[in-house]
């Protein structure tokens, strides 16, 4: 599991630094440079990309089935008792979110991502948090 802790570790890397950023940067869609929504779009895409890899990585290292999508990978930590059930769901939904993000990003409006970022984005912390908590035991 060394390797594969490392993997996940640099993974969470990602996901902190891309959370700083969209912690720190101001975000009006409004008002917001085109720049600043495509640096943020990005950031959320990276962040919950590397969360999903995660999510994939363990499911790998435990021996589970593969789920057949990138929601159902955090459903399947959920039932196995890696993630809460609630946080499982939460991530779930953002995961879909992704998917806008990469393929239907022309009907993604900006206020979606400021409800994102708003509403959302501590469910990356949370996770974070919880696979903190699943790797010391592991």
């Amino acid at each position: 599991m060394n390797e594969e802790k490392e993997t996940i570790k640099s993974k969470i890397e990602v996901i902190r630094e891309n959370i700083d950023y969209l912690e720190e940067e101001e975000f009006s869609p409004q008002e917001s440079s085109f720049r600043v929504t495509q640096a943020i779009r990005h950031s959320l895409f990276e962040a919950i990309q590397a969360s999903i890899d995660i999510a994939g990585h363990i499911i790998s290292e435990e021996g589970y089935k593969r789920p057949n999508n990138y929601s159902s990978l955090f459903l399947k930590l959920s039932k196995e008792n890696i993630l809460s059930g609630e946080l499982g769901e939460k991530l779930a939904q953002m995961s879909k979110f992704r998917n806008l993000l990469i393929h239907r990003y022309g009907e993604l409006r900006d206020r979606e991502i400021k409800e994102i970022l708003e509403n959302d984005l501590k469910d990356l912390n949370d996770f974070l948090e919880e696979i903190y908590d699943y790797m010391e035991k592991n």
